[in-house]
């Protein structure tokens, strides 16, 4: 079983100051069947304001009479929907809450009236819904890296969610170490679950159930794209590098893909916001992707904007970044390996790595985009080593 090592601090960095980044507001988000637990005092109060008799209140909202008068002596929660039947809205009474749950649910959460939007929540959000599970019962990811699980659970805990109280779930057909993954997550091993047990590769899921909770993160995916428009652009770089850590490939292109397309719209806009050449979103295998053309501009700034948790993506995503500069700096242009090709007839990639003193992997990725423009093509093979000659040349052999 192969763990990464721990990571001393987490690439995510807030330059902007919390009180100067956009904010969410949760009154806006709440779901009108979340239940509210207040102080009886502030309940009577609440009842002489309104100057309502239980009975006439009872016909207000469609409900019993007793019913209504164990509300108002804080025997039972008071719904959200009840409360805007009345005229009263969260917003107006928040710091007057005690308790958010959901109705049959033992479950009470503390939360904030506003959360500011900063680097490590909007990673948070990005890396949520691209890898996302049990959306209606929870709030959880799934990932081989735990390195980006320990900052899915550190992000959380910032939200208020104690890390004891979420349940890991892992996949691994030998004898997982516990120990070892407990102390990597700092989660108790008796939240552990050992599942399956079909995965060559260590796969970790760590949820958090909560109903609540999860209604908030799915409220929140709805209006993702209008909280980042006016994000700062490390606060957007950390959405999209959440969505990569979850759904991303950069090996040999940076990819992103998913089963919706709505969560890629708002990843594309922002990447174009941010300045790079960004593809269509395309369909196939039913799968949405998109490609960050690794020709861009802008492409040399990819780290700087886009912050990778994930230690093997951003090796990945360096390692392509590099071979990019490496391709511009020697201007290997298509016409001169082209031209080298009437020279000398059929080549392989190691002869024009040899010819023009570049890695391996460079040569290659000029002669990808080569065919992909249809003006190469393979003829054979000489040594193991595939064989490329121009389209509609003569199929020689050296």
């Amino acid at each position: 079983m192969e763990c990464a090592a721990e990571t001393p601090t987490s690439p995510l960095v807030d330059i902007e100051k919390p009180n100067l980044l956009p904010r969410l507001d949760l009154s806006e988000v709440l779901d009108e069947q979340v239940c509210l637990k207040f102080e009886k005092c502030f309940l009577a109060n609440l009842k002489r304001k309104l100057g309502m008799t239980y009975g006439e209140i009872a016909r207000e909202l469609g409900l019993h009479r007793v019913y209504v008068g164990h509300i108002f002596r804080g025997r039972y929660p008071l719904k959200i929907f009840f409360l805007k039947k009345l005229g009263i809205f969260p917003s107006e009474i928040w710091e007057e809450i005690n308790a958010f749950g959901l109705d049959g649910s033992k479950k009470e959460f503390q939360l904030p009236r506003q959360i500011p939007l900063t680097a490590e929540f909007a990673w948070l959000l990005g890396y949520w819904l691209g890898d996302k599970n049990s959306a209606n019962d929870g709030v959880g990811v799934t990932d081989t890296s735990l390195i980006v699980l320990s900052e899915f659970v550190r992000v959380l805990e910032k939200l208020g969610i104690n890390r004891n109280g979420l349940r890991v779930y892992v996949d691994y057909r030998g004898a997982p170490d516990f120990d070892y993954i407990a102390k990597h997550l700092k989660i108790p091993k008796e939240n552990f679950v050992h599942v399956s047990r079909t995965c060559k590769t260590l796969t970790v899921t760590v949820m958090f159930y909560s109903r609540l909770w999860a209604r908030i993160f799915s409220k929140i995916a709805e209006k993702v794209g209008i909280l980042l428009d006016n994000a700062p652009p490390n606060v957007k770089g950390a959405f999209v590098g959440g969505f990569i850590d979850a759904e991303g490939d950069c090996k040999n292109n940076i990819m992103i893909g998913q089963a919706s397309m709505g969560p890629l719209v708002v990843v594309t806009k922002i990447l174009r916001d941010l300045g790079f050449k960004v593809e269509k979103i395309k369909f196939s295998h039913h799968l949405f992707y998109v490609n960050i053309s690794p020709i861009g501009g802008a492409l040399s700034e990819f780290l700087k904007f886009i912050k990778l948790v994930n230690p093997r993506k951003r090796k990945d995503a360096e390692h392509l970044i590099y071979h990019v500069k490496h391709l511009r700096r020697e201007r290997i242009l298509s016409s001169q390996i082209i031209g080298f090709m009437e020279k000398t007839g059929c080549i392989t990639i190691k002869d024009v790595a040899k010819k023009f003193n570049l890695p391996y992997h460079t040569a290659k990725y000029a002669f990808q985009r080569l065919r992909k423009r249809g003006l190469i093509r393979k003829v054979g093979k000489k040594e193991k080593l595939i064989l490329f000659s121009l389209v509609g040349a003569q199929k020689t052999y050296r």
